[in-house]
This record gives C-alpha cells, structure tokens and sequence, in this order.
C-alpha cells in the first residue's frame, strides 16, 4: 500500500479502507472527503479531512458517489 501512495496515482477506499490508509500512515499532508465518523481519525493521521457530496467519474459509463446522510452519521 505505501508503494502504491508513493506512486502519486490517486488513491480510494470505502467502508472501512480508510482505516487502512491510517495503519499504513499514508495519509500525512493529503487533502480526503472522509465521513464523520472517520474525521478523527484520518486527521490524527496527518490528512486534512473534508466534508462533501462527491461525483467522481471513473469511465465513460462508470460512476461512484460518496454522501454522507445528516440523520445517520
């Protein structure tokens, strides 16, 4: 995992992957949309924690969101 963040390509995780990135500490001085529940912790580890709705194309017919609901933090 650390060489792959030493790469300079974009990194993704979901569920509970961003705890992964934690242990494997490469999240120091990355900007990251991170839900609430995982803020503390990705910013402990040295990243700057963002909250938003997010849209990401991936391919031309494949997308992937992030929301983080207000009544289900």
């Amino acid at each position: 995992m650390k060489a792959f963040a030493a790469s300079g390509r974009p990194l993704a995780a979901n569920c509970r992957g961003p705890w992964a990135l934690v242990e494997a500490d490469v999240l120091r001085g990355k900007t990251l949309i991170a839900y609430p529940s995982l803020r503390t912790d990705v910013t402990n580890a040295g990243a700057k924690a963002l909250e938003a709705v997010t849209m990401v194309l991936l391919a031309p017919s494949t997308r992937a969101a992030s929301l983080a609901r207000p009544n289900h933090p």
